[in-house]
């Protein structure tokens, strides 16, 4: 079991500190951190939470050294590449999209060999959560280059094989926010969304 610190220090992207805590305590680099609200969670999936240039030379470094991204895949887990997508520093920035960061992480994951079809124990897959992003726009910014990225995510989990299931809904559900938006006075549609739907639908 790795100490909780040391996971809340792989979600801050402290590579070098990780990296000396496992070589001097033996810790297994795919062993369970302590302390995740229940589900399994891995030094790389920590890292994949939130996500900078830190975080993504730490996975990097990881996957180096053996980190597996697909554990525990019967297990409740948000794996590694669904927690790229499902990106909890929409909460805490105000960049609410996919950052280019989040696509270089999600390149590094596929290259590595993550399964596109595990996703989190709510049966949610990447590519539901990557649709869903397009939900949520920073209404002072509007960064247009956070769904660009979103689309290139599609685009990947796609060529990947990633399965369909739920999509329809993920898809609806955005279609009806937009339709609320549009009924409210906001007719802006979100930059690359059009040309993922159809990337999906092709």
């Amino acid at each position: 079991m790795i100490p909780a610190d040391l996971g809340k220090a792989a979600r801050a992207g402290r590579t070098q500190y990780v990296l000396e805590q496992l070589a001097t305590h033996g810790f297994d680099v795919n062993a369970q951190v302590e302390g995740e609200a229940g589900a399994r969670m891995t030094l790389l999936s920590c890292c994949c939470c939130e996500i900078g240039g830190g975080q993504l030379a730490l996975a990097r470094a990881l996957l180096d050294m053996g980190a597996d991204p697909n554990l525990f895949r019967d297990e409740p887990l948000r794996a590694p590449l669904y927690n790229v997508v499902a990106n909890p520093s929409w909460v805490y920035t105000a960049a609410h999209g996919i950052g280019e960061a989040d696509y270089e992480m999600a390149l590094l994951l596929l290259n590595a060999g993550a399964d596109v079809h595990l996703g989190s124990e709510h049966g949610l897959n990447p590519l539901v959560e990557t649709i869903r992003c397009f939900e949520r726009r920073d209404r002072h910014t509007r960064r247009p280059y956070l769904h660009l990225n979103s689309r290139k995510i599609v685009r990947l989990l796609l060529r990947s094989g990633v399965a369909l299931d739920g999509i329809d809904d993920a898809l609806q559900r955005v279609e009806d926010e937009l339709e609320f938006r549009r009924r409210t006075g906001d007719s802006e549609r979100p930059p690359h969304y059009t040309a993922s739907k159809n990337l999906i639908c092709d």
